[in-house]
């Protein structure tokens, strides 16, 4: 709207003005666009070239639209702290049905604890054998914030639907590993 000079000070106003959901496929997790509107402002205006004073020269300098794209928020994991799965082991019993799955609660335990031992490099002599025609559909849960679906069939199981063996000789000493395999 007028110009600005060399070791002039400005300030920036932003306003949001809409927020947009945006389609995520593959490799890219959950966004929107946001529109802002832009002001930006002479922090000491003075129009010289109308010699105008201070008083009367306008501060607004230049107006624009930006278009961001911004992550969104998860909400649907909780942050893993030492004290939330303490807290989710003081709630779990041996005897526990599973809301949906197979899994006893010494399964989810020990299938935890091996992640864990797998990403901490403890483990290496391990073959992943996801068969080819379930990749694109395993990596795509790896990029979203969708809660696993009810009943799902993961496609390492063994075919006959029957659970691995157990570890561990009890729950207990599985919660004690998974906490040891985490430090």
């Amino acid at each position: 709207l007028r110009p600005l000079y060399h070791n002039d000070t400005i300030y920036v106003r932003l306003t949001c003005k809409e927020k947009r959901e945006r389609d995520v496929a593959g490799r890219e997790h959950p966004s929107g666009i946001v529109k802002w509107y832009v002001e930006v402002f002479d922090a000491e205006p003075v129009d010289y070239e109308n010699g105008k004073t201070d008083e009367e020269a306008t501060a607004l300098v230049a107006v624009a639209t930006i278009l961001t794209m911004v992550e969104k928020k998860q909400t649907v994991f909780p942050e893993i702290t030492e004290s939330y799965i303490k807290s989710a082991f003081a709630k779990l019993e041996a005897n526990a049905k599973p809301n949906w799955g197979t899994m006893t609660p010494q399964h989810m335990v020990e299938h935890l604890e091996m992640s864990y031992r797998i990403a901490s490099g403890e483990i290496q002599d391990f073959e992943v054998a996801t068969p080819d025609e379930y990749l694109e559909k395993v990596a795509a849960t790896l990029w979203n914030y969708d809660k696993m679906p009810q009943n799902h069939k993961m496609p390492l199981m063994k075919q006959d639907g029957t659970l691995e063996d157990l570890i561990h000789e009890d729950l207990e000493t599985a919660k004690t590993k998974m906490l040891e395999a985490r430090n």
